[in-house]
């Protein structure tokens, strides 16, 4: 079975859109490699598999309303993004973390963060890249909480994918579509 097909049987029926299986694409190794050097970040085993597999498009499995991955741009500024600015953000998320006594400067070193979903801009998800199979850590902004999910990357990626819907109930173009669930990184 692959990787896509393994996806699939979670994805909620309550989407608005019609899936784009056949534009998944996911980072080469050398792009991974770029990928991994600019964030400061190790990719093993499930995140490496996620990134070779739906790095470039997830042909709307994955969106940029939550997955850092897609967004074409970082905030309301007018600037896209890009892989160094992208790199920055992330190395910008650690030293946060480490300011409100979430992370250590060891963790990072060590464990090497990738804060890869947000949801309402103050739900944050991350992995500990170094991790073979890495738990899904959640940071809340509002009261500052910090846990382990109890949930391996892939498990928290399906699960999610069991709760899309849409919120305004338009139906998506495949272009609209297209926007955003594709990186524009490389």
């Amino acid at each position: 079975m692959s990787i896509i097909q393994e996806f699939l049987p979670y994805v909620s029926k309550n989407i608005c859109w019609d899936l784009q299986l056949d534009k998944i694409e996911g980072f080469s190794d050398e792009q991974i490699k770029q990928y991994c050097k600019s964030l400061n970040i190790e990719a093993y085993g499930e995140l490496h598999t996620w990134l070779k597999t739906f790095g470039k498009c997830s042909g709307g499995l994955f969106t940029s309303d939550e997955y850092f991955l897609y967004r074409k741009r970082i905030d309301n500024s007018a600037n896209n993004i890009n892989l160094k600015s992208f790199g920055e953000l992330n190395i910008a998320w650690q030293n946060d973390l480490i300011d409100m006594g979430v992370l250590t400067k060891q963790d990072v070193i060590e464990k090497k963060p990738y804060i890869f979903e947000c949801y309402n801009e103050t739900h944050y998800y991350i992995i500990y890249t170094t991790d073979l199979t890495p738990m899904v850590w959640y940071y809340c902004d509002g009261d500052g909480s910090y846990q382990c999910t109890g949930k391996t990357f892939f498990k928290h990626l399906k699960d999610r994918l069991t709760t899309l819907k849409c919120s305004d109930g338009n139906w998506l173009d495949h272009l609209s579509l297209l926007e955003i669930s594709t990186s524009r990184l490389f």
